[in-house]
């Protein structure tokens, strides 16, 4: 650092003091976002699970209650869609990338970077995503389950794949796996 200049103008290229208030403040607001976002999150699973669990609400509570919490999750869902679509191409795939290998991502996180991706790119695997291909990460997270080829949920999708005449991607599998939770 240069002894004759000041902190700012050495680090940050001498910014005015509104860029300053305005970085503080849209940094002070992401972190805010986020910090609503999984503590709305957590406490909506923590009443689904009291409510079932220990209160024992009727089934028409209870199918009240899981409305609300998907459709506040379907909401987050759809808001990070179209955050990682306004992305550039290579952040997105960044961002996608941090999704799938941290293990604490939500599952509306990992359903939102699919919905991305194929959105943007028509399949899961470009550019920097490339090198997970065959690994089937998105799977695996989607499903919370280790791919093996061999395993019922895999037999079902080759049997579709076969019967309707199309090739066997992850893409099917995930499009297979989540029509058959309904």
């Amino acid at each position: 650092m240069d002894m004759k200049s000041g902190f700012f103008k050495s680090y940050l290229g001498n910014p005015s003091l509104h860029s300053m208030y305005t970085g503080a403040k849209n940094l002070i607001d992401f972190v805010k976002n986020k910090l609503e976002h999984n503590s709305s999150l957590e406490a909506a699973k923590f009443q689904l699970a009291l409510g079932q669990k220990v209160l024992g609400y009727s089934d028409a509570m209870m199918r009240e209650l899981r409305n609300k919490v998907y459709g506040n999750t379907r909401e987050l869902m759809d808001k990070m869609v179209k955050e990682l679509s306004d992305m550039p191409a290579k952040e997105r795939q960044k961002e996608v990338i941090h999704i799938l290998e941290n293990k604490g991502s939500h599952d509306y996180e990992v359903q939102a970077a699919v919905l991305a991706m194929l959105q943007k790119h028509g399949r899961l695997y470009v550019g920097l995503l490339q090198k997970y291909e065959g690994s089937f990460i998105f799977f695996e997270r989607i499903t919370g389950q280790k791919y093996d080829p061999n395993s019922a949920v895999t037999r079902n999708v080759i049997k579709e794949t076969e019967r309707r005449g199309i090739p066997l991607r992850e893409e099917a599998m995930i499009q297979f796996h989540v029509h058959w939770l309904g």
